[in-house]
């Protein structure tokens, strides 16, 4: 689809982490992203040489949002632990656990997340998420009426932190 849209050369489809379904998409311009370090290298190059190697770059899909999750998650916890080196502070080795607990390792991993996509829209490129999502029929408690949830395989914190940042939701 983006191929369509954009032309070869105008879009960069980046696989990340345990994601393997590039391999089964015949002729995509594609990026392995195991690691968050592969991440940061890949939007930074695209942020510093846009004009000279990406003119035609428009669009950049990141598959999957999950995936990105769990590698942002995992820098969160790193930075958290790197920055108590020389401290008899215990490491942090969840999210739970890393930048105070109350859920603020959730907000540094979206922190995280977003300086990197937004930094892509800073040179004029846009992002598509792929995410695995469901939707999910609720009974309201006290009216009995029900209503449809847009859901995730992610937390909702995470779900919520993206899905109010996207010009389109799918």
């Amino acid at each position: 689809v983006a191929e369509k849209l954009v032309g070869e050369d105008g879009y960069l489809f980046l696989e990340m982490y345990r994601e393997n379904g590039a391999k089964y998409i015949e002729d995509i311009v594609y990026e392995d992203v195991p690691d968050w370090d592969t991440f940061v290298e890949i939007i930074d190059d695209i942020v510093e040489n846009k004009d000279e190697d990406y003119p035609k770059l428009q669009v950049v899909v990141i598959d999957t949002y999950d995936q990105l999750c769990d590698l942002a998650e995992k820098e969160a916890i790193r930075l958290y632990n790197k920055k108590l080196m020389g401290t008899d502070k215990p490491k942090a080795d969840t999210i739970n656990s890393a930048w105070g607990g109350f859920g603020k390792g959730l907000d540094k991993a979206i922190d995280l997340m977003l300086d990197k996509l937004w930094a892509l829209k800073s040179v004029g490129v846009s992002f598509i998420v792929v995410a695995h999502v469901k939707r999910t029929d609720i009974t309201d408690v006290m009216t009995e009426e029900q209503y449809t949830m847009l859901t995730s395989n992610t937390t909702q914190r995470y779900f919520n932190a993206i899905k109010q940042k996207l010009d389109f939701l799918g």
